[in-house]
């Protein structure tokens, strides 16, 4: 129910930062900085979506070890050399443009931290343990 429930925060966050990123292209094509992480946030999801069809295999591989926060690192990468390069420019034009990397940069940190708790849980409890 967690994984659920983290899942579909994640995809309304996902959806939410895509439509602020194309919103804002003229900003990312002006700055000469890529709209790449409309596309990247996708992933945030995967490591919730994933265990629902092959429960075994992917909850040993993405919660016994934390293998899912990999899903999260390359949108984060993205988000943070866009950040410096938005903070640089010192335009006030950037500034949604900005929101929308915060707000990937903050759904990434969410996203690993939901891993971690599902680690965590899989660790105390001992679930997706193969049979």
């Amino acid at each position: 129910m967690l994984q659920i429930l983290a899942m579909v925060i994640l995809v309304s966050v996902c959806v939410d930062i895509s439509r602020r990123v194309h919103l804002n292209r003229a900003v990312f094509t002006q700055m000469g900085q890529p709209t790449s992480i409309a596309w990247l946030v996708w992933f945030y999801p995967l490591p919730f979506f994933l265990p629902l069809f092959a429960k075994s295999f992917f909850a040993l591989m993405l919660y016994r070890v934390p293998l899912g926060v990999l899903f999260f690192i390359p949108a984060l990468m993205s988000a943070r050399a866009l950040r410096k390069c938005f903070e640089i420019s010192g335009d006030g034009r950037v500034k949604p443009a900005l929101a929308a990397v915060d707000m990937a940069t903050c759904a990434g940190i969410m996203g690993i931290m939901g891993v971690l708790v599902l680690t965590f849980l899989v660790w105390l409890f001992d679930w997706a343990m193969p049979s």
